[in-house]
């Protein structure tokens, strides 16, 4: 039994070292890669600096500001033994976005050069320029309270401006469906239409007064061509259908709540 123990001891001490060993060259190949991963990115990093220069040496503010973004998440990503990138990385940032946070004000956009000037301080908030800029740039912004929209709606534009180009490319869509004969998907399109953008009845009464047209043209052509009689009616079955859909999409818009007057409207 003792003699058993004694093997199995001896066993585990014989493994002791070996494990100890693959730890550390475990260790010591993380250190390697990771050492190999910063030469590289610091590499890059060069480069985008190099980039970044040459790009604001011939005007483009906004391409040498990405260059300098991209450059700075690179020295937080390789972090110690590049002090001189670093510190041309942020100075460069600070002077592009300073610059364009200057060109901002100046065209009375006061609420972009608050964003540029911000960021700045992100990377450098003891930059003399850049806190002085915007002590004066906040007492601009106080200056024009009430006859300025507040950030919060300014930051909503870009989402409405697709909303409305949205609505007009449904309402392009519905069009088509009509010429192919759809009607019930042109409906679907139009009413689509009127809910992302309620105001757009416009658009979605010429697209009914250009199906009016188109299908009046083929009524001339087919009496013309001794297809047909002035006083055809079977012609037309296809618009009054149509119109029909188009006031089910708009009432479905109006249901439940109260229908706002439009001059367009007696057209349907």
């Amino acid at each position: 039994m003792t003699k058993a123990v004694s093997l199995s001891l001896g066993f585990i001490f014989l493994l002791a070292p070996a494990t100890g060993f693959s730890a550390s060259t475990s260790a010591e190949d993380a250190a390697v890669n990771q050492a190999v991963l910063n030469q590289a990115n610091t590499i890059v990093l060069r480069q985008k600096l190099m980039d970044a220069k040459s790009a604001a040496s011939r005007g483009d503010l906004v391409g040498a500001v990405k260059l300098y973004e991209d450059a700075y998440v690179l020295v937080e990503r390789v972090g110690s033994g590049i002090d001189a990138e670093s510190a041309q990385t942020i100075s460069g940032l600070t002077a592009t976005r300073l610059e364009l946070a200057r060109r901002a004000q100046s065209r009375g956009d006061l609420l972009d050069a608050d964003k540029e000037v911000n960021r700045v301080l992100k990377v450098n908030p003891h930059n003399s320029a850049a806190l002085a800029f915007k002590k004066q740039n906040d007492q601009m912004i106080a200056a024009m309270q009430g006859r300025m929209p507040d950030p919060a709606t300014v930051d909503q534009i870009p989402a409405l401006a697709k909303e409305k180009t949205d609505a007009a490319t449904l309402v392009q869509d519905g069009k088509l469906f009509y010429e192919m004969g759809k009607l019930d998907e042109a409906e679907a399109k139009l009413g689509q239409a009127l809910k992302i953008d309620a105001d757009n009845r416009g658009d979605v009464l010429q697209a009914e007064l250009s199906a009016e047209r188109e299908i009046r043209q083929q009524a001339r052509g087919d009496q013309d061509a001794g297809r047909g009689q002035p006083g055809d009616q079977p012609v037309f079955t296809d618009l009054a259908r149509f119109r029909g859909h188009l006031k089910a999409a708009v009432g479905k818009l109006d249901d439940g709540r109260e229908s706002k007057p439009s001059p367009a409207t007696s057209s349907i």
